[in-house]
C-alpha cells in the first residue's frame, strides 16, 4: 500500500474509531421528532455513491470526507508532508422543541422552528475535530504537524459561502508527516 493511501486511509479509520463516536449530530428521521442523534461517518476522497451505500435513499449525514491537497515527499530525509483536507457536512433544518425540552419528552404540540442557525452545529462539529486534533500529537503514528497549523473556514464557491440548506459545510486544512516516505534505491547514491 501506498504511504500517501496508508496516511488517508490512517486519518479515515482515526475519525470513525476514535474522534466520531463522541459527536451526536442531527440526521433526518421520519419520526415524531423529525429526527435521530447519530454519530457522523468518514469516507476517504469521495462519497459512495448511492449503489455504493448501505442506504441508498440518502447522503449520509453527518459525515467528512478525508481528502488531501498535495503531498510532498523529501527524498533525503525519508520523510513527506500531506496536507490534510477536511469536508465536513451536516443536517439541521431548525430547532426542534425536543432539543429545548427534558430529555425524552415527545407530545403531539410540541414545535419545529424553521431557522438557519444550523451552520453553529457545522462550527461546533470543526471544534470537536480540532480539540481531537490538538490533543493527538499524531495520527496512527503520522505526526500532526502542529507548526502548520489547523485551518477552518465554511465551504464556498467562487469566493462566496454557498447556502445549501438544510445542510452545512465546513472545511478543515491540516498537515501530517509521512514518516514512512521514501526514496527509490537507484538515486539513494545520488542524495
Amino acid at each position: 500500500m501506498s504511504s500517501l493511501l496508508k496516511v488517508i486511509e490512517s486519518i479515515t479509520n482515526w475519525l470513525n474509531d476514535d474522534v466520531f463516536p463522541d459527536i451526536k449530530l442531527k440526521q433526518y428521521a421520519d419520526n415524531e421528532l423529525g429526527y435521530v442523534k447519530v454519530s457522523p461517518v468518514a469516507f476517504s476522497m469521495f462519497m459512495p455513491n448511492r449503489e455504493m451505500r448501505e442506504n441508498s435513499e440518502e447522503i449520509p449525514c453527518p459525515c467528512a470526507l478525508v481528502q488531501f491537497n498535495d503531498a510532498t515527499d523529501y527524498l533525503k530525509t525519508h520523510t513527506g508532508t500531506v496536507n490534510i483536507l477536511l469536508h465536513l457536512m451536516i443536517w439541521n433544518p431548525g430547532t426542534h422543541d425536543s432539543e429545548t425540552t427534558a430529555e425524552n419528552v415527545i407530545s403531539p404540540d410540541m414545535k419545529y422552528s424553521r431557522d438557519a442557525d444550523g451552520w453553529k452545529d457545522a462550527v461546533i462539529f470543526a471544534d470537536c475535530i480540532s480539540q481531537k486534533l490538538k490533543a493527538a500529537g499524531n495520527i496512527n503514528g503520522h505526526r500532526i504537524l502542529y507548526e502548520n497549523g489547523i485551518k477552518t473556514y465554511p465551504y464556498k464557491e467562487e469566493n462566496a459561502i454557498i447556502d445549501f440548506y438544510p445542510r452545512y459545510f465546513v472545511e478543515m486544512e491540516f498537515s501530517v508527516e509521512n514518516a514512512s516516505a521514501t526514496s527509490p534505491k537507484p538515486y539513494q547514491k545520488y542524495l
